[in-house]
């Protein structure tokens, strides 16, 4: 027993005599020459190291190298695709006895990696052995006589990672890595747990590769991955590829707690003010191959939106092409719009634009990365939204709610190219009808314009008319046929711009606030008491002089509004019928058709659409051809109604004429002079009564 201690005690010795010795006598050269010749066996690429070579065996053999770098892929730039400041691999002893070299830990301090794909699409990542290459590995596998290698435990300690696609000219970088990646055996399966940084945030992440022998060979392999973020988690798992170009299947799950905020950190600058775009989901079926995303069977969530549906984004175009067709439960679309202007006062001032991103929360090196063609908004870019992506997808929408308006089950195509929106409507279900048009927004210019062409049919008038311009004094059935077109950055300027036609029909409805019909015949009683309280004389005296003695018709005109007018008045009627030209924000008619039992009525003026102002006359025919005119002014916020009692008196002659006729013999000697009293009467009569009216 003492003797075999003995032993066990020299051979231990022994070994650690030759863990100082064996390193001081095999020259570094040796070791730099097999250790270049074996990368070049494995990858085809080129070892260089710039720096010392050491080795040691106690208390395990180890390896340390400085200033490494792997050479690139023969396509690609000639930076090299590797960097290190430092190296070192721990080796396991008593494989190395059997011809195995198994690394129990390697670690790569300060690596610099890019990641690069050419013009052809060949990535630099491709590693594989050129016939050269395999001649000169197997040589130096021979003299170390090797029958495998194998990595047990890798870590990364402060490296960066670019990734650069000359297709397209984008790219980007990660910063701050740090993770351990653990291989249990040769053939997996890959554990890598680590963080880094990218945009000025922390990104934390776990990663499982399944046979990454295979994944590394362009096979593929299961794979998860959980990433953690501020601005989102996401979470997948399925089949990923690495070659000939990225390729995943499989299912994954995002959240963010605020899509502004991810936005943000994705680069893409929200400008508008606007709310909402806060709590965003996905889970679906992803399918990632080349430059095409598709999601498939997916849930998505935005704020109260609950959507289902496919989605599919291409980025090989200039600007990424989003398709689809989702199911979208409601849609309330006030969160996202800028609150409304007062109808009066100025306007509120701008908040000033979000500053671009301070330092650290970008990328130094992006600019260097990237090639940003002109079609393409850089990150952080301020591009309008409308450039962004084009866009062709199909939604079916349960209900919108957009201000005041509520809107039934919608269906419509959305598309969206080189910044020119249009909305194609094929059913729209909207107070008691439906509808059918097409919305265009061409926003790729500095001054969007919009496009409205729109069919409404069998819609309830009043609440409609309630939620366009806050006003329900018309209802009843309508059909509609709306063409307008503006052009302008503001509200009130895009109304200012408005041109087009409309032309509007309601059957069974009644205007609330006056009855039309009992004002026509208080103010046609008030025009037979004027012409009925004259003898001879005063008829006279209203053709030649234009005075009534006795009489006030202010207080008549008065008494034709009293009671008619406000309240709980309406006119009702049984069809209506109007068309209209709009030109800069004013819409002008001159056909208004108007039935009510057997009292025809016909209209013409204008709407202002900028300042609601209301300038229209109307015109009632009672009974025995006597036609009554009223005019209307205000706004249709307060209209006002009022008979026009001087062009009822102007039209009042006949009558005076009659009773003048009456008179008899002596009265008719006073005739002569009655055809040049007419002439006259406007001057006269209808002058004070207008002074009188306050005209």
């Amino acid at each position: 027993m003492r003797k075999r201690i003995v032993g066990v005690a020299a051979a231990v010795a022994l070994v650690v005599a030759a863990a100082f010795v064996i390193p001081l006598a095999i020259p570094t050269e040796v070791y730099k020459a097999r250790l270049v010749a074996l990368v070049k066996q494995a990858t085809g690429r080129e070892l260089s190291i710039n720096g010392p070579v050491s080795f040691s065996l106690w208390p395990a053999p180890t390896i340390e190298a400085r200033e490494v770098s792997l050479g690139n892929g023969p396509r690609n730039s000639t930076l090299p695709i590797a960097e290190l400041r430092a190296l070192q691999a721990r080796l396991r002893l008593w494989p190395l006895f059997s011809g195995r070299v198994v690394v129990d830990r390697l670690v790569l301090i300060q690596p610099r990696i890019m990641l690069e794909i050419d013009r052809s699409g060949h990535p630099n990542w491709a590693f594989g052995p050129t016939a050269a290459s395999e001649k000169a590995g197997a040589a130096a596998q021979a003299a170390f006589r090797l029958s495998g290698f194998g990595i047990e435990q890798m870590r990364v300690v402060d490296g960066t990672v670019g990734y650069l696609d000359q297709r397209t000219g984008s790219g980007t970088q990660l910063d701050n890595i740090a993770l351990t990646a653990s291989l249990g055996k040769p053939d997996g399966p890959l554990n890598v747990v680590g963080s880094t940084g990218w945009r000025g945030e922390r990104v934390d992440f776990a990663l499982e590769i399944s046979t990454p022998r295979a994944f590394l060979a362009g096979g593929g392999s299961a794979a998860k991955l959980d990433l953690t973020a501020p601005p989102l988690t996401l979470v997948f798992s399925g089949r990923f590829a690495s070659l000939p170009q990225p390729e995943l299947a499989g299912a994954v799950e995002i959240k963010s707690r605020s899509l502004r905020e991810l936005a943000r950190w994705a680069g893409i600058a929200i400008t508008t003010q606007i709310g909402g775009l806060g709590p965003f989901a996905v889970r679906s079926a992803i399918s990632v191959a080349g430059t095409r995303v598709s999601l498939g069977d997916a849930d998505l969530s935005l704020d109260a939106i609950r959507a289902k549906g496919s989605v599919a984004i291409d980025t090989a175009r200039a600007r990424p092409f989003v398709t689809g067709n989702l199911v979208v439960n409601s849609l309330d679309l006030d969160p996202y719009l800028s609150p409304p202007r007062p109808a009066t006062g100025p306007p509120p001032t701008a908040k000033p634009a979000p500053s671009p991103s301070p330092a650290g929360h970008g990328n130094a090196n992006d600019a260097a990365l990237t090639s940003t063609p002109p079609s393409r908004a850089a990150p952080g870019s301020r591009a309008s939204p409308f450039t962004l992506a084009d866009l062709d997808l199909g939604l079916t929408i349960g209900s919108i709610a957009y201000r005041k308006f509520r809107i039934g089950a919608t269906q419509l195509g959305l598309t969206l190219t080189d910044g020119r929106l249009v909305a194609a409507l094929r059913r729209m279900a909207l107070y008691g009808g439906n509808g059918t048009g097409r919305i265009t927004v061409d926003g790729a210019g500095p001054v969007p314009s919009i496009g409205l062409d729109l069919a409404l049919s069998q819609v309830q008038i009043g609440p409609l008319a309630a939620a366009a311009v806050d006003n329900n004094r018309l209802s009843g059935t309508a059909n509609l046929d709306i063409t307008l077109t503006a052009r302008n950055q503001t509200r009130e300027n895009l109304i200012a711009s408005l041109s087009g036609r409309g032309g509007i029909g309601v059957s069974n409805g009644e205007i609330t606030g006056v009855d039309l019909l009992a004002l026509a015949d208080n103010a046609a009683r008030i025009e037979r008491q004027l012409i009925g309280m004259l003898d001879v004389t005063g008829a006279l005296n209203l053709l030649a002089q234009g005075s009534i003695k006795g009489v006030d018709p202010l207080a008549l005109a008065a008494t034709a509004v009293r009671g008619v007018v406000g309240g709980n008045n309406t006119t009702r009627f049984a069809t209506l019928s109007a068309t209209c030209t709009v030109a800069d924000g004013v819409v002008r008619n001159d056909d208004l058709r108007l039935t009510s039992g057997l009292v025809p009525l016909t209209g013409a003026g204008t709407i202002d659409l900028r300042t609601h102002a209301v300038d229209y006359r109307l015109n009632l025919k009672l009974a025995g051809d006597i036609t009554v005119p009223i005019i209307v002014g205000g706004t249709w916020d307060n209209p006002t109604y009022r008979p026009d009692m001087a062009a009822m008196l102007a039209e009042a002659p006949a009558n005076a004429i009659a009773i003048l006729k009456s008179g008899g013999a002596a009265v008719g000697r006073n005739l002569k002079g009655i055809g040049q009293g007419l002439q006259n009467f406007d001057r006269g009569a209808i002058g004070t009564v207008k002074g009188l009216l306050g005209k």
